[in-house]
């Protein structure tokens, strides 16, 4: 796209954003962001949306993380 440029600059310079990950399916990129509470989450979705190139954004809101780790196992082939 067009507006990728940019969009990613947007990205690397807003804190609350996370993760930033290319998907497959209805959307084009997932954003793992987190935000002190939801009045900050929705001025949060309001600059997303007023991003050059966003027509539209949709929400899921975690309720819960059993499990959450940066840590994966690597298997040796030997």
């Amino acid at each position: 796209s067009k507006h990728y440029g940019s969009f990613v600059d947007h990205i690397e310079t807003t804190d609350d954003i996370l993760e930033c990950h290319a998907i497959t399916g209805e959307g084009t990129h997932l954003l793992k962001i987190r935000t002190e509470n939801t009045a900050s989450l929705e001025k949060l979705l309001a600059k997303i949306q007023s991003w050059t190139g966003v027509t539209k954004t949709t929400s899921s809101i975690v309720l819960s993380s059993p499990k959450e780790t940066t840590v994966i196992k690597l298997h040796s082939h030997k």
